[in-house]
């Protein structure tokens, strides 16, 4: 009897904790979810846990003009520098939301490999349709929380 007393309560405690820690980490990811929108095309993205992401958070809602570059990105620069923590990720992948240099962010809607270094700021987390909504050529695009 004194065994199972015990067992109870420690249950009961461990399904606490689990159901704390669970809606912890739902917004945890709550607060790195961005939204992108173009064209009238609205694209939810995930931003990462690093001073770059929480630095152009803090920045929005942002609208920015974004050129067109190699039929495979969007850049603009950015109205203040972000912290950067280079590094080269050897392939880009559709989604792919990245710093140039501290200035430069850049959306990418194509996959390809790349020489180049960037910061990683997010990643769009349904690339359904994001080539088309982005167009060719320049495109504004807004950024909100």
């Amino acid at each position: 009897m004194g065994v199972e007393y015990k067992f109870v309560p420690m249950m009961i405690w461990i399904l606490i904790l689990t159901k704390v820690l669970t809606l912890s980490m739902a917004s945890d990811l709550q607060a790195q979810q961005i939204t992108m929108t173009v064209n009238g095309k609205q694209f939810a993205a995930t931003l990462e846990n690093n001073a770059t992401a929480n630095a152009f958070k803090a920045m929005l809602p942002l609208t920015l003009n974004m050129t067109e570059l190699n039929a495979n990105e969007k850049f603009a620069d950015l109205p203040k520098s972000l912290p950067t923590n280079r590094y080269n990720p050897g392939t880009i992948e559709v989604g792919d939301i990245l710093l140039y240099g501290s200035t430069t962010i850049v959306v990418f809607y194509k996959k390809f490999d790349t020489p180049y270094s960037y910061t990683k700021i997010g990643k769009i987390e349904n690339v359904d349709g994001l080539e088309t909504a982005l167009g060719k050529g320049n495109v504004k695009v807004s950024f909100g929380r």
